[in-house]
């Protein structure tokens, strides 16, 4: 009877209530080759191949994926979930899983996120710059491009054209203060007078830029935010963001950063039965203005030698 009342809620959220519904056990997420098919698994409970634990295979139906399974997962014993090996793969076509070696189109990514009706759309990248901040240089792996300045630090873009800006912005505000937090500063390249940037700068101090042109922030349905986690052009910014423990600390800033502000959106719905998602929509767009752009600093030539004042 518990089982069937929560296979009720497959694929949606549980009733909003005063806090935001976190997984007893999160989901492990990994993708198996199966002939032609990147196949995409959602797995709880014991490890995959353990020879004691029997195999519990949870398969979903139309318009589904796997990990609606996670409040089925949750249901059970501690004692059931430790002893089986519990698998839900998302059918060919639908969730992750794709062709072997299919890379997904931009206007792919805000199409399946659209689809799987998800709750926030976070992109992340690494950065470069502009090709006149860069040059040409021969290394032992061939050609590369470094930058001719220090160009270093994340940024994150927001656009004005998704249907919620209001809570994209939000989210890019508490994703800024946790990796401001870790000690990384924002570059502020992007919102210099040149060709190819010239980006509205909403947040200088959190390095929140307005980016319209951007698929994947303007054709998503839900809160949308891109970060540049670093500048790879930028030997020092490239070894930060290539150290092991820098990766985890921002992972571990980005999980803290989405945490409170889902919290923020249930607390704002308490007794509405609304996805975060459906949340975000009913609340008043904000009034945000673009901060003046950093000034840029004239470049000073060295006087000529013999040359008099």
């Amino acid at each position: 009877m518990h089982i069937q009342a929560l296979q009720g809620h497959a694929g949606k959220w549980p009733p909003m209530n005063a806090s935001a519904y976190t997984p007893l056990r999160p989901l492990r997420s990994r993708h198996v080759a199966l002939r032609h098919i990147s196949m995409h698994l959602s797995e709880w409970g014991a490890p995959p191949g353990d020879a004691d634990a029997p195999l519990l295979v949870l398969l979903h139906g139309w318009m589904d994926v796997g990990a609606s399974f996670q409040f089925v997962a949750d249901a059970f014993s501690d004692g059931f979930a430790r002893s089986r090996c519990m698998v839900a793969p998302d059918w060919r076509g639908f969730g992750l899983t794709r062709q072997s070696g299919q890379e997904m189109a931009l206007g792919q990514r805000p199409a399946l996120a659209n689809r799987l009706k998800a709750d926030v759309f976070l992109s992340i990248h690494h950065d470069s710059a502009q090709l006149q901040f860069l040059e040409k240089k021969q290394t032992e792996n061939g050609e590369v491009y470094e930058a001719t300045r220090p160009i270093r630090g994340y940024s994150l873009f927001v656009s004005g054209q998704n249907p919620q800006f209001r809570n994209s912005y939000c989210l890019a505000e508490s994703l800024g203060e946790e990796i401001l937090a870790l000690g990384r500063p924002p570059t502020l390249h992007h919102a210099e007078a040149v060709e190819g940037e010239n980006r509205p700068l909403l947040h200088q101090r959190l390095g929140i830029y307005q980016y319209d042109g951007l698929a994947v922030l303007r054709k998503t349905a839900m809160p949308a935010v891109l970060l540049e986690a670093g500048v790879l052009v930028d030997r020092t910014d490239e070894a930060y963001v290539s150290n092991p423990h820098n990766q985890q600390a921002l992972v571990e800033a980005v999980t803290r950063a989405l945490r409170p502000w889902r919290e923020r959106l249930a607390r704002s719905l308490a007794g509405q039965r609304l996805t975060p998602c459906e949340a975000a929509a009913a609340l008043p767009e904000p009034e945000i203005k673009p901060e003046a752009k950093p000034e840029k600093k004239p470049e000073t030539k060295p006087e000529k030698p013999g040359k008099k004042p």
